[in-house]
Order: C-alpha cells, then structure tokens, then sequence
C-alpha cells in the first residue's frame, strides 16, 4: 500500500491542503459515495506520513467492509475512485483560483441557455479585469484572444462579426508572437550555454518580419530585441536596445522580467568570457538592477547565496569597495539563515582580500564552516593568497599541499572545478617558491602558466607573475 497512487498524493499535502480537501470530499457534489468518505476520516489522521500499520490491504479492507472477506479488487478500485476524486479537488483548485477562467466559463453557460442580459454583464466584468490588470503577459494576451475569440463565435450582427474577425487576428498575432518568441529565446540561450547548435529557432518568415521593425507590444519588442541579442551577438545595440527597456521599469509578470533578465545577464557573461572586458560592468549593472528590483528575490523575499556571492565579486574586481561593504551588510538577513553566517563572513573576506586587510580576512575565513564544496575551495583559495602576499611560504605551500590533496579525493568536484584548481596549486606553488629564494625559473613559471592557463583566481594569479 505504501506505493499506491492516492497515498502518494496525498503525501504531498500540506495541513491546510488537508482540511480544504475534507471540506471537497465531505460535498454531496463533489463525493456521493459513503465509502470514501469512510476511508478518508480513516486515514486523515495519518496523512501526510501514512506509514501506519492499520493502512495494509488486509487491515484497511477489514476496517471499510468489516462483515466480509478480503477482496483485493474492490479495494483497489476504491482507492482508484480516490484518487481521481484528489485530482479532481487539484483541478477545480487551481480553476477556481483563476481570475479569468470563471468568468471564461460563465459566459459560454449564459450564452448557451440564451441568457444575453446577464452574459453581457459577464462579458463587460471580464473586460474591466483584462483592463484593469495593467501587468503584461503572454497569459493576459491569452485571455484577451479567448475573449476576442468568444465575441466573433457568437456573434450575429455581419458588420460587427468583421470587426470581430479583426480583432481576433490582432490577439492572435499578439499572443502567438510573445509565446514563439519567449521559447525561441529559451532554446537559444540553452545551445549556447552547451555549446551546441540551436534546436529552437524562429520561422524565416517570422524572423524576417521581426528583425528591422519594432512591434507596438512593449513585451514583445523586449523577446524580439533578446532574440537577436542572442543570435546575433557581435551587435550590442539589441542587447543595449533592450537594457533600455528594462530600465524603464515596465510592469511585466515576474516570470517574464526574471527570464529577460537572465538573457541579457548571460549574454553579458558570454561577452566578458569572449574578452569584451566593458561587459564587466554591464554584467555588474544587470545583476544589481535585478536584486535592487527583487527581481532575483521571489522566494518571499530570499537572495540565493551564489547570486550574493556573484555580485560581491563583480563589485569587488570593479573596485567598488564601498558599494560592495553596503551591499553585503544590507543584504546579510536576505540569506537563507542556514547559509546566512557563512555566506556574509565569505564575502566580507573576499572583499578584505581585494583592499589587503590579511588579518581580518585570516579572522573571518577562521570563522567560515566548511559545509560545502564552494567553501571549501573559496576559502582555501584566499587563504592561499593570504600566505602569498604576506610571504608565509612555508604556511603556504603545507596549504597547498593539503589542497591538492582535497582536489584528488574530494568526489563531489566537477571536472572543470578540479582542474582549475589543480592549476591554481600548481602555478602558485611554483610562484611561492620563485619568491622564497628556491631554484625556480622564471620562464619556467610562465610556461608552466601558459600551459595552464585555465585556473582558478586567473586576474589575481596573473596580476601577480606580472611583479615577479
């Protein structure tokens, strides 16, 4: 029974969820069996675990029909009807929580029974919703069409039903374009994060259309302008093109600003990655106005520690140290309190690091628990640097010795990770000993960088065999 589907559903409930289902099962429309009714008040009790020893076949059989024999048909049958009254009660749910979905059903019903005076009143409800929600989306384009749709169906004046049609066709466009758009976008932004060939694109006929004119949608321009961001990149303007749209602080839905966003952030990264230095700054600009904007923050308000960690890096490799210390300090109690200690004392490390402070870095990467990965490489890693601008080389080569033993046994490391920071050991140890006085080439440590060149801490690695 453990596995049995209305189980498994019922799993996923929370307490609330629980009681608004009592509430759906215990209606005489929804539910006319009493042996459902039955079973649920049984097991409610147990829900959400459900591990209770009462809730095997034999044992749930006996307390249901307790004058007759164990049939396994008929208990699976019932639990069959259970299930499908649970995702009834999900689909009526999420109907009925619908601002527009109502009011689409409730227009078709009076106008099949004939009832114009109250499906007119329906009708201009809807409309005064679809006005009067002002933030713009494929999902309200949708509506509009659905409605635009629904007065050229039923509509029987000939004059009106071609204004009709008209207005249909311009809805049509309208959410068609924004929907092909949107996902044309997703799919080139996937091929390019992979490095493969694009297996989302637009039609030539759609695209000719799209590439020299704007559209009237603001919505639409912006997935226009991010399209051809993305497919053709050597030409900013789409990407500045539509920055200036985003900055205009455009009253979309959250899903929409978040995608948007996140296009022109890895477009930025594309272009600092390709050695577009500028675009440091761009990608600095983006990810603030996304946070500043609680556009990266919709979890009830909670900032994601890689995005708080990625900003105090683009601020600090910028030099904007005050803005970087405020933003840390602001933005410390918008963390996940799990992460919360050790993100902000991470940070605040990295930032010390880039304004030489070594001794209240060495303090605060003290205080930093290694709970994962990305700690771990990130503090040794600042440690290392430490040692080797306040000359601890012995400190720092047994650190880098105990790294490179991490690298090798550590199994959660992705390839690239250990790599890049194989090579960090590798190049720094040869650095350290160059300093200390050792028998180390120069030109050795510059071979041995160029060869490998991909490695973590790159800019300050190579800000520092730049001195030697």
């Amino acid at each position: 029974m453990h596995h049995n589907k209305a189980f498994q559903l019922l799993r996923t409930f929370s307490t609330w969820e629980l009681r608004s289902l009592d509430d759906f099962l215990r209606s005489p429309f929804f539910n006319k069996q009493e042996i459902i009714l039955k079973l649920w008040e049984n097991i409610w009790p147990l829900c959400p675990l459900l591990e209770d020893p009462m809730l095997e076949r034999h044992a749930l059989f006996q307390i249901l029909w307790p004058d007759e024999s164990f049939h396994e048909r008929r208990l699976r049958y019932l639990l069959t009807d259970f299930a499908r009254l649970i995702e009834r009660f999900w689909a009526y749910k999420d109907w009925s929580k619908d601002v527009y979905r109502p009011e689409e059903s409730l227009l078709w019903a009076y106008q099949k029974r004939g009832l114009s005076k109250y499906q007119k009143q329906t009708r201009q409800r809807y409309e005064r919703k679809l006005e009067e929600d002002a933030q713009l989306s494929a999902e309200l384009l949708q509506q509009r069409f659905q409605l635009a749709e629904f007065d050229l169906l039923t509509e029987s004046d000939q004059f009106a039903r071609q204004r009709s049609v008209q207005e249909v066709l311009e809805s049509l466009d309208e959410m068609y374009l924004l929907r092909h758009l949107r996902y044309a976008c997703e799919g080139v932004n996937r091929a390019r994060i992979f490095a493969e060939s694009p297996q989302t694109v637009l039609t030539p006929l759609l695209l000719d259309s799209l590439k020299n004119s704007q559209t009237s949608n603001p919505l639409i321009e912006a997935y226009r302008l991010a399209y051809l961001m993305l497919t053709e990149e050597a030409h900013e303007r789409h990407y500045f093109a539509l920055k200036a749209l985003l900055w205009q602080e455009p009253n979309w839905a959250l899903l929409d600003l978040d995608a948007l966003h996140s296009l022109a952030l890895n477009y930025c990264i594309g272009r600092l990655n390709a050695g577009a230095e500028a675009f440091r700054q761009e990608t600095f600009e983006v990810y603030r106005h996304s946070i500043e904007k609680e556009i990266l923050l919709p979890k009830g308000g909670i900032l994601e520690d890689n995005h708080y960690k990625n900003l105090v890096s683009l601020g600090t490799r910028l030099k904007l140290y005050e803005w970087t210390e405020n933003f840390i300090n602001a933005y410390r109690e918008r963390l996940y309190p799990t992460v919360q200690e050790n993100a902000y004392r991470f940070n605040m490390a990295y930032l010390l690091m880039a304004q030489s402070q070594y001794s209240k870095v060495m303090r605060l990467i003290a205080q930093v628990e290694f709970t994962n990965v990305f700690y771990q490489l990130g503090a040794k890693t600042i440690l290392a640097r430490v040692y080797y601008e306040t000359e601890e080389y012995e400190s720092l080569f047994m650190l880098l010795k105990n790294f490179r033993a991490y690298l090798s046994r550590e199994k959660s490391l992705s390839s690239q990770q250990r790599v890049l920071y194989q090579n960090f050991v590798r190049v720094l140890k040869l650095m350290g000993r160059y300093q200390s006085g050792d028998n180390v080439l120069r030109s050795k440590i510059e071979k041995t960088f160029a060869q490998y060149s991909e490695v973590a801490a790159k800019q300050w690695v190579e800000e520092k065999l730049a001195l030697i």
